[in-house]
Formats: structure tokens, sequence, C-alpha cells
């Protein structure tokens, strides 16, 4: 049987840009939710609150914003899981950073030990 191997290689960065797009998608989202809450708002303007059609519009207005708040909400979700993606990437590069330092300064210890032992023997 072939043996196989899978690198994956993530870059922080991407996951950055892909949280501003999402944020930038969720400005405009809300942009829509707000219009056409002006749109329901300013409807007996357009329409007669007696006329047959008023209700269908109100329905159809209040059906879209719905639509949008579970767009943004699903948006909102994504980005808090990339989120939580970048800081998962932030600590383990913190605690590589920290292990690292750890072993040079142990083999720095070490060396340092062996050079003052090194005349004794």
């Amino acid at each position: 049987m072939a043996k196989g191997s899978l690198n994956l290689r993530v870059n922080r960065s991407d996951f950055v840009n892909k949280i501003e797009i999402i944020q930038t998608k969720m400005g405009a989202l809300e942009d829509v939710i707000q219009r056409y809450g002006n749109a329901k708002n300013n409807l007996n303007q357009f329409v007669e609150e007696g006329d047959s059609s008023y209700d269908a519009w109100v329905q159809r207005i209040e059906k879209n914003i719905i639509a949008a708040k579970k767009a943004w909400t699903s948006l909102q979700e994504t980005k808090l899981a990339l989120q939580q993606t970048v800081d998962q990437m932030d600590n383990m590069g913190t605690q590589v950073r920290e292990t690292v330092e750890s072993a040079t300064q142990a083999v720095a210890t070490t060396v340092e030990a062996a050079i003052k032992v090194a005349p004794l023997l």
C-alpha cells in the first residue's frame, strides 16, 4: 500500500483577509436591512393601508428583512469562527516561540556548564 502525505499550508493573512471581506458583506447587509425597514415604515406613502396589496407588501418586506438578518447572522458566525482560528494561530506562534527560547536557554546553560567542567577532566 502506498503511503501518502498531506501537507496543509495556511497563512494567517488569508484568514484576516476573509474576515475583512465578511465584515464588508455584513455592512452591506446592514444597509439592506435598514433600507427594507425604511421601506416598510414609508410604505403608507405609496400604498394606502386599506389597499388590498398593502398587507402583501408588508409581508414581502418582512420576509426579506428576515432573510437578510439570517444571512447576517450566518456571516457573523463564520467571522467568529475565523477569528478564533486566527487567535489560535497567534497563541500557537507564541507557544512555539516560548518553547524555542526555553530550549535555547537550556542549551546555553548546558554548554556553559560543560565548558566549566572541561578543565576538570
